[in-house]
C-alpha cells in the first residue's frame, strides 16, 4: 500500500497535483483495487471515483475507451458490495454501454480496414486508411504510440510512398 501512494504522490509531484494524467488516474484505480482487497470499501470507493473523473477528463465524456470501461466497472463491483445495488447496476450498464460503444468503433476500423486491403485504386485504399487511422486516434485518445496506431501509420506510409 505505501508504495502505491508513494508512485501516486510521485505521478502527482511529476504531472502536477491538480493534472489529469493517465499515470495518476491508474494509481487512483489500483489504489482502489487495494483498498478493496483489505475491505476498506469506503476508500476503495473514493478513490475509484477519483480514477473514474480523472480518465473522463482525459479521454472525454463521449470517449468509449477501455480505462474508463475499468473505471465504471470496478465502481459497479464497489457498489455492489456495499450493497447499493441501484448504483452498482447503473455503473456496470454504463460499463457495457461504453464496451459496446468501443467494439462499434473497432468494428468500423476493421471496416475501414478491410476497405483499404480490397482497393484497387491506391489513392482510395489511402482514403480508408485514413479514415480508419482517425477511428483509431479517437479509440487510443493519448496514446498515439499504440501498436494498432504505429502498425496502421506504417501500412499509410507505403501506400503514400506508392502514390509518390
Amino acid at each position: 500500500m505505501e508504495k502505491l501512494e508513494l508512485s501516486l504522490a510521485m505521478f502527482k509531484a511529476i504531472h502536477g497535483h491538480d493534472t489529469p494524467h493517465p499515470a495518476i488516474a491508474t494509481s487512483l484505480n489500483n489504489l482502489g483495487s487495494v483498498f478493496e482487497e483489505l475491505g476498506e470499501l469506503d476508500k476503495a470507493l473514493e478513490k475509484l471515483e477519483q480514477s473514474l473523473v480523472m480518465r473522463i477528463a482525459i479521454h472525454g465524456h463521449e470517449t468509449p475507451h477501455p480505462a474508463i470501461i475499468t473505471s465504471l466497472y470496478n465502481l459497479g463491483a464497489i457498489y455492489g458490495k456495499l450493497g447499493k445495488l441501484d448504483e452498482a447496476l447503473e455503473k456496470r450498464e454504463q460499463s457495457l454501454a461504453t464496451w459496446l460503444a468501443l467494439a462499434r468503433y473497432r468494428d468500423i476500423v476493421t471496416e475501414y480496414w478491410n476497405r483499404a486491403s480490397r482497393a484497387k485504386a491506391l489513392k482510395r485504399a489511402s482514403v480508408f486508411l485514413e479514415q480508419s487511422l482517425a477511428m483509431l486516434r479517437i479509440v487510443y485518445a493519448g496514446n498515439s504510440q499504440h501498436l494498432h496506431i504505429k502498425d496502421l501509420q506504417c501500412h499509410l506510409a507505403k501506400v503514400h510512398e506508392e502514390l509518390g
